[in-house]
């Protein structure tokens, strides 16, 4: 295992991406389960995050913790969307779990929300994380944005 030269114990920003507004539009909200890429990274110590899969290379085994925004516009037909980390490729934790017409406060038939996450994990060195969000109960409405962050802890 690799150690960390970090005396003051802070958490280390070990990758930051960002898929824009306009690059997902129209991708669930009938129950389609649809992959975040990041298409950019504000920060990306080591390249272990790929603009190209969305995937993230846990590089050394510690505690590391995701912070997860979601921007979306969706229709109020829409009654649940998840979001969700894999690991290796399987749904291994859902932070978030929410019936969007309860945030909106609106009886409006369309709504721009939005909601983030914190989530640590602990991992270990070549696990392969990847990020994914399902809206279900309407129709293939919801367009997206997002940011997701990993910091290296422990």
């Amino acid at each position: 295992m690799a150690k960390i030269n970090n005396p003051a114990n802070q958490a280390l920003a070990t990758f930051s991406a960002i898929l824009p507004s306009t690059g997902a539009t129209f991708v669930t909200g009938d129950g389609t389960v649809y992959k975040i890429i990041g298409t950019s990274t504000t920060i990306n110590d080591g390249g272990y995050y790929s603009t190209t899969t969305g995937a993230y290379t846990v590089p050394t085994t510690a505690v590391y913790l995701f912070v997860l925004y979601y921007a979306s516009s969706v229709t109020m037909s829409v009654t649940s969307v998840k979001c969700d980390i894999y690991v290796g490729g399987v749904s291994t934790y859902t932070p978030l779990l929410f019936n969007p017409n309860y945030l909106s406060g609106s009886s409006a038939s369309y709504s721009a929300m939005s909601i983030s996450a914190m989530v640590p994990l602990s991992l270990t060195a070549g696990q392969v994380l990847t990020f994914y969000i399902t809206g279900s109960g309407g129709s293939k409405e919801m367009n997206m944005a997002a940011t997701i962050s990993g910091f290296l802890l422990t």
